[in-house]
C-alpha cells in the first residue's frame, strides 16, 4: 500500500481500492472492520466503509475519515433500479431528528405538558395512573401505556423534558409506598428563586441601613 501511495503522489493521480470488511462488526470504531494489516489505514489518505445495522437493512452508514477531509457519518440507501447508493444526510441530523419526532409523538409528554399548562402553579405530583387518567381525559385518541410502564417511559424522556420545554422531572419515594411523579416548569423555579435572591437583598440593605 505504501509503495502503490508513493507512485500515486508522484504521478499525480488518485487510486481508489474497494476493499471487504471483516465479519465481525465494530460499532465503537467501524474502521476496524477494515480487513488486513494496520497499514492499509495507516497508507491510505482517506478511508470510507459503508457499514449496516442488519444484513437486510434498507439504509446504511457511509463512515469517512482522512487526512484531508473532515470526518463524517452519513445515511445512505441503496437503490435497486439504478444499483447507486443514493444520499439520505447527516447520520447524527437525522438521529436527532427522529429523536425529536419520538419525543413530540410520546402521548406521555403531550400529557405532561397539557397538564402543566393548566395547572395553576405549574407544577403537578401523582402517581403513574393518575397521570395515564388525566392523558386519556385529555387526549381520549392517543395510546398511552400501562402504569407499570410509566417509569420507563419516563427515564428515557427526563433530560429531553428540560432540553426542549425547560420540564424537571423528579421521581417521588415514600417509603414503601408507590412511587410518585413530579413536575414542574424550570423558567417557574428560576422565577421564584431571582424573586427570592432580591427579597433576600432587600433586607440585607434595610438591615445595612
Amino acid at each position: 500500500m505504501s509503495m502503490v501511495k508513493q507512485f500515486m503522489d508522484k504521478n499525480h493521480i488518485s487510486v481508489l481500492f474497494v476493499h471487504h470488511t471483516r465479519k465481525m462488526k465494530d460499532y465503537g470504531d467501524p474502521f476496524n472492520m477494515i480487513s488486513g494489516t494496520t497499514g492499509i489505514m495507516g497508507a491510505a489518505d482517506t478511508a470510507f466503509v459503508i457499514a449496516k445495522t442488519t444484513h437486510n437493512a434498507e439504509t446504511a452508514t457511509l463512515h469517512i475519515t482522512g487526512r484531508d477531509v473532515v470526518q463524517s457519518d452519513i445515511l445512505i440507501s441503496f437503490n435497486k433500479d439504478t444499483c447507486h447508493w443514493e444520499l439520505i444526510g447527516d447520520a447524527n441530523q437525522l438521529a436527532e431528528q427522529r429523536t425529536w419526532e419520538e419525543y413530540q409523538s410520546s402521548s406521555i409528554v403531550k400529557a405532561i405538558k397539557a397538564i402543566l399548562e393548566k395547572a395553576p402553579t405549574k407544577c403537578w405530583e401523582g402517581k403513574a395512573t393518575a397521570l395515564i387518567e388525566e392523558g386519556k381525559r385529555l387526549f381520549p385518541s392517543d395510546d398511552f401505556p400501562e402504569a407499570q410502564g410509566v417509569g420507563y417511559e419516563l427515564r428515557k424522556v427526563k433530560d429531553m423534558l428540560f432540553e426542549y420545554d425547560k420540564i424537571i422531572y423528579e421521581p417521588i419515594v415514600q417509603g414503601t409506598a408507590s412511587k410518585k411523579h413530579r413536575f414542574s416548569c424550570a423558567a417557574d423555579n428560576e422565577q421564584e428563586a431571582e424573586i427570592e435572591a432580591g427579597g433576600k437583598a432587600s433586607l440585607f440593605r434595610r438591615v445595612s441601613t
